[in-house]
């Protein structure tokens, strides 16, 4: 008999299922596909949304909170499966930049690391960048990971 059954394989899935195993439940994870895909697959590895402003402040937080624990969950994984997820603290270039204003606000309320690069700055920043774009919102301490490595 299992203590509880969780509908969905993808990275939250597998986690939460992890989590509860740890804690001595016995779990049973249904997917109806493969695990890892579908959602989980399709963020491209990011760990924070591409316009996380445009989120409640309850899902700010939460993604937050995923980010500082993040690195540590990967070294955990990596001492115990052998399987390297590849997290790196690549930051994110958004070129969109109609929406600096609110990017600004959202990333010092929550005391997040922000430069606006323009020219040299920019490119120096993303080197293979179309000379076309002129201005662009970097995010340091964003995060990503290799999202084939995560199953």
């Amino acid at each position: 008999m299992k203590d509880v059954i969780i509908v969905g394989g993808g990275i939250t899935g597998m986690l939460t299922a992890r989590a509860l195993h740890q804690a001595g439940l016995n779990v049973l994870l249904i997917e109806q596909h493969e695990l890892g895909r579908d959602s989980s697959w399709a963020n491209n590895g990011m760990l924070a949304p591409l316009y996380p402003w445009r989120f409640p402040a309850p899902v700010t937080e939460l993604m937050l909170e995923g980010l500082r624990h993040y690195p540590i969950l990967c070294a955990e994984l990596l001492q115990q499966t052998d399987v390297d997820v590849q997290w790196s603290q690549s930051g994110t270039l958004l070129l969109d930049t109609k929406e600096r204003e609110v990017a600004e606000k959202w990333a010092n309320r929550y005391q997040q690391e922000y430069h606006w690069l323009t020219g040299s700055a920019l490119h120096d920043c993303e080197p293979k960048l179309a000379s076309s774009f002129e201005q662009g919102l970097f995010f340091p301490q964003f995060q990503q990971l290799r999202n084939p490595r995560q199953l």
